[in-house]
């Protein structure tokens, strides 16, 4: 909480009036007081909203996602590939396996896949490749 001039002045006045009722007199004064100051004086140092270019961090939500063995050694794999695949001299964006699948997801967008009637992750995948086979031939 901020300490203003105007709650040192209620603070003084309390300890000086003999008739105060304690620590809730203080709370209360000093409460007042806040509501009383401005929104803007309140507010940090951050900056404006909207004023700012947001980072690709700050722009991603998070969740766990469960993988089946074989397609989290894949995933790893081809981060791993990717990594080594790089010639160190040159400064590179950052892969990491959200990156990866965040890349598969976009590619999922450009697709029109069938969602009629999906009733298993086997039917799901068929469809996935479906698309792709339609939206890429």
């Amino acid at each position: 909480m901020a300490v203003t001039s105007r709650s040192k002045a209620k603070f003084r006045d309390f300890m000086e009036d003999s008739k105060g009722g304690g620590l809730d007199d203080i709370i209360r004064s000093t409460s007042d007081d806040r509501k009383n100051v401005p929104d803007a004086s309140r507010q940090t140092d951050r900056k404006p909203a909207g004023k700012t270019k947001k980072s690709k961090m700050e722009l991603t939500s998070q969740f766990a996602i469960r993988f089946y063995p074989d397609q989290y050694t894949f995933l790893v794999g081809l981060n791993r590939k990717i990594t080594n695949s790089r010639k160190s001299s040159i400064d590179y964006e950052r892969i990491t396996n959200s990156t990866i699948i965040r890349s598969f997801i976009s590619i999922l967008k450009e697709l029109v896949i069938d969602t009629t009637n999906i009733t298993s992750e086997e039917v799901l995948t068929e469809r996935i490749r479906e698309a792709l086979e339609k939206h890429y031939s």
